[in-house]
C-alpha cells in the first residue's frame, strides 16, 4: 500500500471518541451553515433563475435543456466518485498532519480530475456519434462541462477540515454572477443555448477559486503524485462510489426514458418540479454532510443525527404537499397544473431519501459493511431501471415518481436493516 495511505480510515472499526455535546452542536451548526450556503446556492440559484428562464425561453425550450442536463448530471455523478464520503473521512482523520493532508488531497483531486476528463471525452464522443444528440450539440457540450465543473470542486476537503466557509464565499460569488449573466445574455427564446455554457463557465471559475484557497490559504502546495497512487485511490473508493452513485442510475434512467416518451413541454414541467424536490431533498444531504466529520471520530452520536434527519424529512415532505399549488404558480405562467401534480407525486419519496441519508450515508458508508451494501444498492438500481422500462412509458411522469418512491424506499429499508443488525448503541 502506498505510503500516503497508511493513515487511511475509510473503514470504521468501532472506535468511539465522544466529545462534549454542546461543542458538537456548535460544530454541526457551523458545518451545516456553510454547507447550506454551498449546496443551497448550487441548487437555489437554479430555482431562483427558473421562473426567469421559463418565462424567457418557454417551457418547450426548457424541456430541451432538461434533457441534456439529465444526461450530463448522470455523467457528473461519476466524476464525484464518492469523494463526498471517502474524501471527507480521510481528510478529517489527518487534518493535523500537513504533509499527509497534502498528499491525500492531491491524490483525491487528481483521481477526480482523471475521471472527469475521461467522462467528458466519452460524453463528447457520444454526442458527436448520435444524430439526435448532434442536432443539439451545443446544449450537450455545455451541460457536460457544467456537470463536470460542479463535480470537480473539492467540497470534501473544506468539509473534512471543517472550514467550508471558504467554499461558501466562492460559491456565493459564482452563483450570484451566474444569475447576473443570465439576465444580461438570455433575453429571447433563441438564447436558451447559452444557459448551459454560462453555468459551465461559472462552475470552472469555482474550481479555480477553490484551488487558490487550497494553495494560497491552506498551503497544500502541488506535489508529485504517482500514477499508481491515483489508481489506488480510485480502487479504494469503489465501494463508497457504488453507495453514492448507483442511486442516480434508476433516477437518471427513468427521467431519460420519460424524455423519449413525452413532449418537451411535459418534460419541462416535470423537470421544474423535480428541481424543487431535489432542492429540498438535498437538505438531507446537507445535514448528513454536516454530521460526517463528527461521526468520523464520535460515532456514538449517530442516533442523534439519524433522528434529526428522519424528522426533518417528514417535515419537508409535508411542506411540499402543502405548498405545491403556490410553488407551481410561482414557477411558471403556463403548465402550472402539470408542475403541481409532479410536485405532489414526487414528494412521497422525500422521507425515504432522508432516511437513506441517516442510515446509509451516515452509517453504512462509515462502516465495514459499505462494500456489501454498495452491491445491494447497485442491485436495487438495476431492478429500478428494468422496472422503468415498463412503468415510465405507460404512466409518464407518475411512473418516474413511482420508481423514485420504490427505489428510495428500498435503499432506506436496506440501510436500516443493516443498522438494526450491526448498529452500535448510543
Amino acid at each position: 500500500m502506498p505510503r500516503a495511505f497508511r493513515g487511511d480510515t475509510n473503514g470504521f472499526r468501532g472506535v468511539t471518541i465522544s466529545g462534549p455535546l454542546p461543542r458538537t452542536r456548535t460544530r454541526v451548526l457551523r458545518n451545516f451553515s456553510s454547507l447550506m450556503v454551498i449546496k443551497g446556492l448550487n441548487l437555489i440559484a437554479p430555482v431562483i433563475a427558473l421562473p426567469y428562464i421559463l418565462h424567457t425561453v418557454g417551457l418547450e425550450n426548457y424541456g430541451h435543456i432538461a434533457f441534456t442536463t439529465v444526461i450530463a448530471t448522470f455523467a457528473g455523478s461519476i466524476i464525484q466518485y464518492g469523494f463526498s464520503l471517502t474524501g471527507v473521512k480521510a481528510i478529517a482523520s489527518v487534518r493535523e498532519e500537513p504533509n499527509l493532508l497534502a498528499h491525500i488531497f492531491w491524490c483525491n483531486f487528481l483521481a477526480s480530475l482523471l475521471i472527469g476528463l475521461t467522462v467528458i471525452a466519452v460524453h463528447v464522443g457520444l454526442v458527436l456519434s448520435v444524430p439526435s444528440f448532434r442536432e443539439m450539440w451545443a446544449l450537450h457540450i455545455g451541460a457536460i462541462l457544467l456537470a463536470a465543473g460542479n463535480a470537480l470542486v473539492p467540497h470534501w476537503l473544506f468539509l473534512g477540515l471543517e472550514r467550508s466557509y471558504y467554499a461558501a464565499v466562492g460559491t456565493f460569488i459564482v452563483r450570484f454572477s451566474y444569475i447576473l449573466l443570465l439576465i444580461l445574455f438570455v433575453r429571447t427564446p433563441q438564447d436558451y443555448v447559452l444557459i448551459n455554457f454560462l453555468g459551465a463557465g461559472m462552475a470552472w471559475l469555482n474550481i479555480i477559486l477553490a484551488l487558490v484557497v487550497v494553495i494560497g490559504v491552506f498551503r497544500l502546495l502541488p506535489i508529485r503524485i504517482g500514477y499508481r497512487e491515483i489508481i489506488y485511490t480510485i480502487r479504494n473508493g469503489f465501494s463508497s462510489f457504488l453507495l453514492d452513485w448507483t442511486p442516480n442510475l434508476y433516477n437518471s434512467a427513468s427521467i431519460m426514458l420519460l424524455s423519449f416518451n413525452v413532449s418537451p413541454i411535459t418534460l419541462g414541467a416535470f423537470n421544474a418540479a423535480n428541481t424543487v424536490v431535489t432542492l429540498v431533498t438535498s437538505l438531507g444531504q446537507l445535514l448528513a454532510n454536516a454530521f460526517m466529520p463528527i461521526l468520523s471520530t464520535s460515532f456514538s452520536l449517530h442516533r442523534i443525527s439519524s433522528r434529526v434527519l428522519v424528522i426533518t424529512g417528514l417535515l419537508v415532505a409535508t411542506l411540499v404537499f402543502a405548498f405545491a399549488p403556490f410553488g407551481a404558480a410561482l414557477l411558471a405562467a403556463n403548465g402550472q397544473d402539470m408542475i403541481e401534480r409532479n410536485l405532489f407525486y414526487l414528494a412521497f419519496s422525500i422521507p425515504f431519501a432522508f432516511g437513506y441519508y441517516a442510515y446509509g450515508y451516515n452509517y453504512v458508508a462509515l462502516t465495514e459493511k459499505r462494500g456489501q451494501a454498495g452491491y445491494v444498492v447497485l442491485l436495487i438500481s438495476i431492478l429500478g431501471i428494468l422496472l422503468s422500462f415498463f412503468i415510465v412509458p405507460a404512466l409518464g411522469s407518475v411512473g418516474v415518481a413511482i420508481i423514485l418512491f420504490l427505489g428510495r424506499g428500498s435503499m432506506f429499508a436496506m440501510s436500516y436493516v443493516i443498522y438494526r443488525r450491526f448498529g452500535y448503541s448510543a
